[in-house]
């Protein structure tokens, strides 16, 4: 039996994102995984796969793993791949559902190569069973938590082969297939392994996917102070400081069910402390760690495991952030002693400064309460930066207003000006198992059918939350959708202004000084990515308007050709209208340009009109009613409930909900 356990990228078509290929061995040169701040994430799934195989009696002369992720081969390469190794069972990680049109590609390879191995598809994108099923040559979904499921799917395929037992499948939990009628089944959540059997990066593993490029395993790390999120630390700089930044888990799941958050796990669950000291000496001696980053989805839900881990880190000698904590996690004195114990930085959700939006996206706490939090981290001068999200069912000019005016006194607070604070604007996206996504299926925007959720999954394949591929789910006109971003950050920009007419900034202290150079560094750079934009286009080249359309598109651009701080000065009345008819004017050439190189986002496609959710505050003897978006896509299902049996399958593969 051969078992060959493979990663997937999001990218839809890395080849044109790699600047180099060795004709003679169609090797690419995958420089992008080398670029930014932050390392790859480690393929913590894989890794906890292959222990648990091992554990369970399949040895390593029975698997072999290729992590395409990372090494982006050609299709010849993987072609070459699968016909040497004959896998008997193939199983891939899709993490998230904007990977699917790389998990068509890949499958579409495997199955020509392999006609008889069992295709096997785990992560977020199995929210999509249904349309992975019968769209793609995927056999069988591992729904969920993986590790048990997969195993005892490798011992049905060796004990029955290729043949299909729908009986025996059946009685796996965490499977969806379709039936020898052609139905969708699933057989229910599996269980998870326990928390403190969850793993932490294992390299030997992470190496041995990587083949004949040993050297790509430098992407798991980067140096330390190469982030801004280190470098506000003045720890950071000290002379016998490890240089080495790595990523790891400290527990897996989340306690919160946000509306827009994809969510591939029930639960959540904390990773053994003695492990982790073990591992953090290990990274410590053989690659020189000094810096890590936790990548926990809820970091600190469990106040005395994350103490603990404080503890840890700090004996180990590492400075540390958490990029995934509730701000309803943390009082001041934990975050105070998070900071005595190493930590540099932490990245809350900020999401939006209107509390109807807040409480659309359910995050069960008030902005107010944002604020303090943030207002804890400044008064600690503990760096934590800012970003927010438009465009949720509710938005409006108003809301967005509202974040715009919040993240000035947010800025303000902070002690940063808002051009240097550098706050993130992303825009909702609809990711598979979500209320959100849901909403979108029930509305008409996003297909129920294979064929029409398949298109909708192929326009947003290798997208991230930006402007570019926002999905209206909102209901507003393409006038005020492409003004929110605007909006946001001349609203800030206006906030902070009154406030500093009221009360100057004292002089800024060591971090807000790191930040406001980090931020003056990053604008000389965009200026000379202009001039290079700008020279592209006297050439007409293809790459040269793509580029000069994503420019304006993600709010660059915008900064030099109107200076907010000068449009803030003006009265709203004034600017405004003119700015939104620019703004639209804008966005009507770029769609003509993209038109004539038959190029296409969903910003620019004509989304189906549908009605605006108010979500108004409603009080029932004195009582608010919930307003999450889950309510109002609850409540649609109650009106229309799924008769169809794919439809009623596909509902509780929801997990969202």
């Amino acid at each position: 039996m051969r078992i060959s356990l493979l990663t997937v990228p999001v990218e839809p078509n890395y080849m044109n994102l790699v600047p180099e290929v060795r004709v003679d061995t169609e090797v690419f040169v995958s420089s992008i995984r080398s670029e930014g701040q932050m390392p790859v994430m480690p393929k913590i799934a894989i890794v906890s796969l292959i222990r648990w195989m091992e554990s369970h009696g399949y040895s390593k002369e029975q698997y072999d793993f290729y992590d395409v992720d990372m090494l982006l081969p050609s299709d010849r390469e993987l072609i070459d791949y699968f016909n040497e190794y004959q896998p008997t069972v193939v199983g891939l990680s899709a993490v998230v559902s904007t990977c699917y049109s790389q998990v068509k590609r890949i499958v579409e390879l495997i199955r020509k190569c392999c006609p008889d191995a069992w295709i096997v598809l785990g992560g977020s994108l199995t929210a999509s069973s249904n349309l992975v099923l019968r769209k793609t040559e995927v056999d069988v979904c591992v729904v969920g938590d993986g590790e048990i499921a997969w195993v005892n799917l490798l011992d049905y395929v060796k004990q029955n082969g290729r043949k299909w037992n729908y009986a025996q499948l059946g009685g796996i939990a965490g499977l969806a297939f379709l039936d020898e009628a052609g139905q969708l089944q699933f057989t229910g959540y599996g269980k998870a392994i326990p928390g403190e059997m969850n793993p932490f990066p294992d390299y030997d593993i992470l190496l041995s996917g990587l083949k004949k490029r040993p050297q790509e395993l430098a992407n798991y790390f980067r140096r330390g102070l190469g982030s801004t999120h280190f470098q506000t630390d003045p720890r950071s700089h000290e002379s016998n400081r490890r240089p080495v930044l790595a990523q790891l888990w400290t527990s897996k799941g989340c306690v919160a069910r946000c509306t827009f958050c994809q969510r591939s796990t029930k639960g959540y669950r904390t990773h053994a402390l003695q492990a982790l000291d073990e591992h953090l000496k290990m990274l410590a001696s053989r690659f020189d760690v000094g810096f890590v980053h936790i990548l926990d989805e809820n970091f600190g839900s469990d106040r005395e495991y994350a103490h603990s881990v404080a503890e840890i880190m700090w004996r180990n000698g590492m400075l540390w952030m958490a990029s995934g904590v509730r701000v309803s996690s943390v009082e001041y004195d934990d975050i105070k002693f998070y900071k005595e114990h190493g930590c540099a930085c932490m990245k809350f959700g900020v999401e939006s400064g209107s509390q109807k939006i807040m409480d659309v996206m359910e995050k069960k706490f008030a902005v107010e309460r944002v604020f303090q939090t943030l207002k804890h981290c400044a008064d600690l001068e503990l760096y934590s930066p800012l970003a927010v999200m438009v465009g949720m069912p509710g938005e409006s000019n108003e809301t967005a207003a509202e974040t715009g005016r919040y993240i000035g006194r947010l800025s303000y607070m902070q002690g940063i000006d808002p051009q240097y604070q550098g706050f993130s604007i992303f825009y909702a996206l609809p990711l598979t198992g979500t209320p959100l996504y849901v909403y979108g299926q029930q509305v008409g925007i996003i297909g129920k059918s294979p064929d029409d959720e398949e298109k909708y999954l192929l326009s947003v394949s290798g997208s991230g939350a930006s402007k570019i591929n926002y999905v209206n789910l909102n209901g507003s006109g393409i006038k005020d959708v492409i003004w929110w971003d605007w909006l946001v950050s001349l609203e800030a920009r206006r906030a902070f202004n009154e406030l500093v007419s009221g009360k100057p900034l004292p002089s800024p202290n060591f971090m807000q000084r790191v930040i406001i150079a980090d931020k003056q560094r990053e604008i000389v750079g965009k200026a000379l990515t202009l001039q290079q934009v700008l020279s592209a286009m006297k050439s007409f080249s293809l790459n040269g308007l793509q580029i000069k359309i994503f420019y304006f598109v993600d709010g660059v651009l915008e900064q030099h050709v109107v200076p907010s701080r000068i449009v803030a000065l003006l009265p709203r009345w004034m600017v405004y209208p003119i700015l939104r008819q620019v703004i639209y004017a804008q966005h009507l050439l770029q769609g003509f340009v993209l038109s004539m190189f038959k190029k296409q986002f969903n910003l620019w496609k004509k989304w189906p009109k549908i009605p605006r959710i108010d979500a108004p505050v409603i009080t029932a003897a004195g009582v608010q009613i919930d307003r999450s978006l889950r309510r109002t896509v609850l409540g649609n299902a109650r009106k229309e409930p799924s008769v169809a049996p794919d439809e009623k399958v596909q509902d509780t593969l929801s997990i969202g909900l």
